[in-house]
Protein backbone atom coordinates (compact mmCIF):
# COMPACT_ATOMS: atom_id res chain seq x y z
CA UNK A 1 0.00 0.00 0.00
CA UNK A 2 2.49 2.23 0.89
CA UNK A 3 4.85 1.89 -2.01
CA UNK A 4 1.82 2.58 -4.33
CA UNK A 5 0.81 6.09 -2.86
CA UNK A 6 3.83 7.96 -4.57
CA UNK A 7 7.54 8.22 -4.62
CA UNK A 8 10.76 10.33 -3.45
CA UNK A 9 9.62 13.67 -1.60
CA UNK A 10 11.09 17.13 -2.75
CA UNK A 11 13.44 16.51 0.85
CA UNK A 12 14.90 12.75 -0.88
CA UNK A 13 12.72 11.29 1.93
CA UNK A 14 10.51 7.99 1.08
CA UNK A 15 7.15 6.46 2.56
CA UNK A 16 6.42 9.44 5.02
CA UNK A 17 2.74 8.51 5.67
CA UNK A 18 0.81 5.85 5.65
CA UNK A 19 2.78 3.30 7.66
CA UNK A 20 1.09 4.07 11.13
CA UNK A 21 -0.67 7.11 12.22
CA UNK A 22 1.50 9.45 13.67
CA UNK A 23 0.66 10.90 17.13
CA UNK A 24 1.30 14.63 17.50
CA UNK A 25 1.28 17.17 20.72
CA UNK A 26 -1.76 19.07 19.49
CA UNK A 27 -4.90 18.61 21.34
CA UNK A 28 -7.72 18.07 19.06
CA UNK A 29 -10.25 20.85 17.84
CA UNK A 30 -12.48 19.68 15.13
CA UNK A 31 -11.56 22.96 13.22
CA UNK A 32 -8.38 24.48 12.93
CA UNK A 33 -8.67 28.36 14.31
CA UNK A 34 -7.68 31.10 11.16
CA UNK A 35 -4.58 32.29 12.95
CA UNK A 36 -1.88 32.00 12.04
CA UNK A 37 0.92 30.70 14.99
CA UNK A 38 3.98 28.36 15.43
CA UNK A 39 3.78 25.19 16.62
CA UNK A 40 -0.10 25.51 17.40
CA UNK A 41 -0.88 23.49 20.46
CA UNK A 42 -4.84 23.09 19.52
CA UNK A 43 -7.87 23.61 21.47
CA UNK A 44 -7.08 24.49 25.81
CA UNK A 45 -9.82 22.41 26.23
CA UNK A 46 -10.49 18.70 25.81
CA UNK A 47 -7.98 15.55 26.02
CA UNK A 48 -7.87 14.53 22.45
CA UNK A 49 -4.33 14.43 20.91
CA UNK A 50 -3.98 14.71 16.90
CA UNK A 51 -2.66 12.13 14.74
CA UNK A 52 -1.79 12.59 11.47
CA UNK A 53 -1.52 10.87 8.16
CA UNK A 54 -3.32 7.42 7.54
CA UNK A 55 -1.91 4.07 8.12
CA UNK A 56 -1.71 0.32 6.60
CA UNK A 57 -5.52 0.33 7.68
CA UNK A 58 -6.89 2.97 5.92
CA UNK A 59 -9.40 2.22 3.06
CA UNK A 60 -7.15 2.49 -0.25
CA UNK A 61 -10.87 3.41 -1.59
CA UNK A 62 -10.67 6.23 0.56
CA UNK A 63 -6.96 7.55 -0.01
CA UNK A 64 -7.38 10.97 0.73
CA UNK A 65 -6.50 9.80 4.38
CA UNK A 66 -3.61 9.11 3.37
CA UNK A 67 -1.62 11.97 3.28
CA UNK A 68 0.01 14.53 5.10
CA UNK A 69 -2.64 16.74 5.88
CA UNK A 70 -5.11 13.66 6.92
CA UNK A 71 -5.55 14.19 10.67
CA UNK A 72 -7.96 12.21 13.30
CA UNK A 73 -7.98 12.44 17.02
CA UNK A 74 -7.72 9.66 19.61
CA UNK A 75 -7.51 9.89 23.87
CA UNK A 76 -3.72 10.04 25.26
CA UNK A 77 -4.64 6.53 26.48
CA UNK A 78 -5.11 4.54 23.20
CA UNK A 79 -3.18 2.19 22.21
CA UNK A 80 -3.63 0.21 18.49
CA UNK A 81 -1.10 -1.43 15.94
CA UNK A 82 -1.69 1.37 13.14
CA UNK A 83 -0.38 4.76 15.15
CA UNK A 84 3.14 5.76 16.74
CA UNK A 85 5.65 8.43 16.41
CA UNK A 86 8.66 9.69 14.44
CA UNK A 87 11.73 10.20 16.12
CA UNK A 88 13.19 13.21 15.09
CA UNK A 89 16.73 14.38 15.77
CA UNK A 90 18.93 18.08 14.61
CA UNK A 91 21.23 17.42 11.97
CA UNK A 92 23.69 19.95 10.97
CA UNK A 93 22.64 21.33 7.73
CA UNK A 94 24.92 20.63 4.31
CA UNK A 95 27.76 22.45 2.86
CA UNK A 96 25.35 23.57 0.37
CA UNK A 97 23.25 25.61 2.43
CA UNK A 98 25.25 27.82 3.99
CA UNK A 99 25.50 30.92 3.69
CA UNK A 100 28.46 32.91 1.80
CA UNK A 101 29.55 36.07 2.64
Amino acid sequence: LVDALGAQNEFGLFNMIGNVWEWTGDKFARYHTHEPRDDPAGSPRGTERVKKGGSFLSDTEHSYRIRNAARHHNSPDSSTNDMGFRCVRETKKPNAYKKTM
